[in-house]
């Protein structure tokens, strides 16, 4: 899928913001520049110096030229997690559209062993939603498994998820799904790659222990953006 690169500075610092999943305050705080000094560039009323862009380049690792010119990919090839073993697979609809992937609780399992393959994706369900939002960037549909995240998602759900391309901008204590060599969850981390060299994924059912996730483990990582959800429960009820 191609995606048209954004040809002004304030265009690029938005779509970067949006693939780190950063808010404005949390990209501005390791810059050491103020969160104003970036909602004028995002409202397109100043532009950054030089010496910020390189800076931005430098933290974020992102590709100078991208900042700058738009020349080029958002990431250097070495920097982007790209799935293990090859290029991500997306299938698109009849006017090149991307589709949103649909993978069922009973596709998991091959799901894992067959992500990059685009002819098993083709046989998987798909659907598009109107807003603009979710016909930029690579979205994923996923199935809610299990209680492991009650009382905030229900057996059955239904995750539109965002690709992640860098995992070390990942936000403590958000909702992304995890896909590993063996399984694919639902879980809140806490980003403890620098620091411990694992990531700690945490249920919001206390029943279930946190999970350390080693980053060869990794294969792909998708944010959680909007839910599909047939389980309305009276508050305080449990049904």
């Amino acid at each position: 899928m191609n995606i048209s690169t954004p040809d002004s500075q304030s265009g690029r610092l938005k779509e970067l913001l949006f693939r780190l999943n950063l808010n404005q305050q949390a990209f501005a705080e390791k810059l050491d520049i103020s969160q104003s000094a970036v909602s004028q560039v995002l409202r397109d009323k100043t532009k950054l110096s030089f010496d910020t862009l390189q800076k931005i380049a430098e933290v974020y690792e992102v590709n100078l030229n991208w900042l700058v010119a738009g020349q080029g990919s958002m990431f250097p090839q070495a920097a982007a997690a790209a799935p293990p073993g090859g290029i991500l697979a997306v299938t698109v609809d009849s006017q090149d559209d991307p589709n949103i992937v649909l993978v069922p609780v009973k596709a998991q399992a091959g799901y894992v062993s067959q992500r990059l393959e685009p002819t098993y994706l083709q046989q998987l369900p798909a659907f598009s939603l109107p807003m603009e939002r979710f016909r930029q960037g690579t979205y994923r549909g996923f199935e809610v498994a299990g209680d492991s995240m009650e009382p905030t998602l229900f057996q059955g759900d239904l995750l539109i998820c965002s690709y992640v391309e860098q995992v070390n901008y990942l936000r403590d204590m958000h909702l992304y799904i995890f896909v590993t060599p063996g399984d694919v969850l639902v879980k809140r981390p806490r980003n403890l790659l620098r620091s411990h060299g694992y990531m700690e994924l945490l249920s919001d059912n206390d029943f279930y222990p946190p999970i350390q996730l080693a980053p060869e483990d990794l294969q792909e990582v998708w944010q959680v953006y909007a839910r599909l959800t047939l389980n309305f429960r009276a508050p305080g009820s449990g049904q």
